[in-house]
């Protein structure tokens, strides 16, 4: 975060607010990004009251981010669900890979403000998750069912789905496409295809908080006001 001089018209204000260290900070990053695009990420927290205000943020963000997908991208500006926390060892890394996969397909900014371990960095660089991320368009359409959601949306070279396990124990989903002719199913997370499917596609055992984040290849829309992918 940047405080810059202007924008606070009385030093001892600046210094009330932000505090010596985060002012030298500021000035030192003015100085540094002169003549240079500076892209900002403003957070409006609540002191000693974040963990009540923000506990289910993750969520949240998920379900009010959905209907603007279609407008972020390159040359368009990109939607701000928050910054990525990944790497901590407190947050399970299937619950890291479910925040980096709806990042990515929400259009966030994959803005990092945190250590990164080696398995945090491996997903943090995968560039079939991050090509959904900076696809020229997405706009998602939902499922929601009582313990799952299934998310999905058309790419430019084929569609994406996210298979979101809410509950707290594992399950599998058994999908039906509604597209014609045989799919291919490509794990975007792993980077592993799963094979051609005609009828039905069935994820196994998404862990709890879990996610699986598919591409679907080839195939034609059988009704452009149905999801591609639907729960059976």
């Amino acid at each position: 975060m940047a405080y810059f001089s202007e924008y606070i018209p009385m030093l001892e204000h600046k210094l009330e607010v932000a505090g010596l260290d985060r002012l030298k900070m500021g000035n030192a990053l003015k100085k540094a990004t002169a003549g240079k695009i500076r892209l900002f990420s403003i957070a409006s927290v609540n002191g000693e009251q974040v963990i009540l205000g923000y506990g289910d943020l993750m969520p949240m963000a998920i379900d009010s981010q959905a209907r603007l997908t279609e407008y972020g991208g390159p040359g368009r500006g990109w939607n701000d669900p928050d910054m990525l926390v990944l790497g901590f060892e407190r947050i399970p890394y299937d619950e890291q890979v479910t925040h980096y996969a709806f990042w990515a397909a929400l259009k966030a900014t994959l803005i990092l403000g945190c250590d990164i371990n080696n398995e945090a960095k491996a997903l943090i660089l995968n560039k079939d998750v991050i090509s959904v991320n900076v696809s020229l368009f997405l706009k998602f359409g939902t499922d929601n069912k009582s313990s799952f959601d299934i998310w999905t949306g058309p790419l430019n070279d084929g569609y994406v789905a996210i298979l979101f396990n809410s509950g707290i124990e594992p399950i599998s989903i058994k999908e039906h496409p509604h597209l014609n002719g045989s799919i291919e199913v490509y794990d975007l997370v792993k980077q592993q295809p799963y094979g051609d499917y005609t009828n039905n596609y069935t994820a196994v055992n998404i862990p709890k908080h879990g996610v699986e984040f598919i591409k679907l290849i080839g195939g034609n829309r059988i009704d452009d006001n149905r999801p591609c992918l639907n729960y059976s």
